[in-house]
């Protein structure tokens, strides 16, 4: 049985099509306001995890480029289309013991990189772990985006991680210092986080509306995509940072060069989760009205082939999850050109940006 009749069968039993009370009209663009618009797709489907029913339409707003579903599920229902999401998954770890002596070796400087650079352990032999990875741009460039940019912890420092999931970046930041705190709208992943001891809130960013100007960095990760109002979200970060405060930011980016090659095909779209899709205008601009200072916009070439491999998945009718080998994979030049298309920022498949908040 191939994927696409195997995930389709799971869903039998379930509706083929979404509740029409738990459906919401948008007239106009969640980001920047604008009533005009282009149709970009239509009959878009959950062909990642086969849970969401119906089919979804896309619009590109003429203002500031981004892409929103219209209609699109309902707060009150969006819970939907994470039934047996990915991150209801606890994180799990090699026991050390079970490691070989490379994997062992990778992990001590993997280790050594993050805690020298974005923690506050400068032992002789993490310094020197750290030294070894430092001159290797395409390792430090993961590194630092798993990272996500941190600044230097200082005592006291909290941290917001908004959209935490799995909770992986929460064990992160607590390992190099940090104070931190999550929120999530999901239930299951919440109770997770309450489990393994983690500071945590159920529902969007305003669960910690009364806590303003206390924090230092508030992260959202692959997370404004799924929100229904993503300029409150982004208002409710710049209140909760102290002054001088971080915002770091990582989303699908509509202007990439996985977009424009895979159309409905691309992985990010994921409907009817991602509910808006932005471009790098958008949400610069509205920082900026908000009063956001923008420091920096990392370049990511490597993360296209992975998308590569996951959207060709989907163009062909197969498990995403699984990544279908590229055509021409043996020559390693094909996946060089490729790469080298993306020359700047803006046409990474994902925006990443750190915003500060001024004194």
């Amino acid at each position: 049985m191939d994927y696409k009749t195997e995930q389709t069968e799971k869903m039998q039993g379930r509706s083929a099509k979404w509740p029409d009370d738990g459906l919401e009209d948008v007239s106009c663009c969640p980001i920047c306001g604008s009533s005009e618009r282009s149709l970009l797709y239509r009959g878009l489907a959950d062909r990642i995890f086969f849970c969401a029913p119906g089919e979804w339409t896309m619009y590109k707003c003429h203002g500031c480029g981004s892409g929103y579903l219209d209609p699109r599920p309902t707060a009150d229902t969006i819970h939907i289309a994470y039934h047996g999401y990915f991150t209801h998954d606890s994180p799990a770890q090699k026991d050390r013991e079970k490691l070989g002596p490379v994997q062992r070796l990778e992990r001590f400087l993997v280790s050594s990189y993050w805690q020298y650079y974005y923690g506050r352990n400068h032992r002789l032999s993490t310094v020197m772990g750290a030294m070894l990875m430092r001159p290797i741009p395409q390792f430090r460039h993961i590194l630092d985006r798993h990272a996500r940019y941190l600044p230097t912890v200082s005592a006291g420092g909290r941290l917001l991680d908004v959209g935490f999931g799995g909770g992986q970046f929460l064990h992160f930041a607590r390992n190099r210092g940090w104070c931190v705190a999550g929120v999530d709208t999901d239930p299951i992943v919440v109770a997770n986080a309450r489990d393994r001891g983690l500071e945590v809130r159920e529902g969007g960013i305003e669960a910690f509306a009364d806590q303003p100007e206390s924090f230092d960095v508030i992260t959202m990760c692959h997370v404004i995509e799924h929100v229904h109002d993503p300029k409150s979200a982004l208002r409710q970060s710049f209140r909760l940072l102290k002054p001088n405060g971080k915002l770091y930011l990582e989303t699908p980016n509509i202007e990439s060069v996985g977009h424009k090659e895979f159309g409905e095909n691309w992985r990010a779209l994921e409907p009817p989760r991602h509910l808006t899709i932005f471009s790098w205008a958008a949400l610069e601009n509205f920082l900026a009205q908000l009063g956001f200072d923008i420091l920096r916009h990392p370049c990511a070439p490597d993360i296209y082939p992975k998308v590569e491999a996951k959207s060709l998945s989907l163009k062909h009718g197969k498990d995403p999850e699984k990544e279908e080998k590229r055509e021409n994979t043996a020559n390693p030049g094909i996946v060089f050109v490729k790469t080298k298309r993306i020359n700047n920022y803006r046409d990474c498949e994902f925006i990443m940006l750190t915003a500060r908040k001024p004194y």
